[in-house]
């Protein structure tokens, strides 16, 4: 474990948002989003008469329900999210014990600044994403905006690896930094090394946005 982590950049490595007066980068995210073979593609396109607000949580979970069907041996399930930005006013509520045949999952965007979930002006939901009880979970290549709570949450998981990742409130960003960006709550007797490799790989993503309070 260090202190502090010190990584190496080019400007040009930093996207960067430039619309309206409140400016912002996205974070580093020099490392192209490479999408398996195995992923599921997940069109966020609402259909008509639906609620675009909602529809890529309904999208998300009926991919889980689908690939929890579907397999009869312990799978490992990748969900890539469009590119877009998506305005939403419900969490990602995910209790990944209700898919007994998953034994891992990976919830990936094509870039934090391609793939950007907005909860700016949402009345419903709190959290971005609030995933609990499960194992070998995986999320990178997004960014989620102005959540009212917290942009991730993450409890009673065991084994969980964050990268690539923004969460950022724009308008606030430049008052007050905190570490509540992404949150975790460790499954009880996990084993040193892996909180130890847990808190490896977040240190990166909590320099990446900011929470207003």
């Amino acid at each position: 474990m260090t202190d502090s982590l010190t990584i190496a950049y080019d400007e040009s490595d930093y996207p960067f948002n430039a619309e309206g007066a409140n400016k912002f980068y996205y974070g580093i995210d020099a490392q192209a989003a490479v999408i398996p073979d195995t992923g599921i593609m997940l069109d966020f396109t609402t259909p008509s008469g639906g609620n675009s607000t909602t529809y890529p949580i309904e999208v998300v979970l009926k991919a889980l329900d689908d690939a929890n069907d579907a397999a009869t041996e312990p799978t490992k399930v990748v969900l890539v999210m469009p590119e877009g930005h998506f305005v939403l006013d419900q969490t990602f509520n995910i209790d990944l014990a209700d898919y007994e045949n998953l034994s891992a999952v990976t919830i990936m965007g094509h870039g934090i600044d391609k793939t950007t979930l907005d909860y700016k002006g949402a009345s419903v939901a709190k959290d971005g994403f609030l995933i609990s009880n499960g194992a070998n979970l995986e999320l990178s290549h997004f960014s989620v905006l102005d959540s009212n709570n917290n942009a991730i949450k993450v409890t009673k998981t065991d084994g969980v690896y964050m990268h690539h990742l923004g969460t950022i409130w724009p308008i606030v960003h430049l008052i007050k930094i905190t570490a509540h960006t992404v949150y975790t709550q460790l499954k009880p007797k996990m084993s040193s090394s892996k909180i130890a490799f847990l808190m490896v790989q977040l240190m990166p993503v909590f320099m990446l946005g900011s929470q207003k309070k």
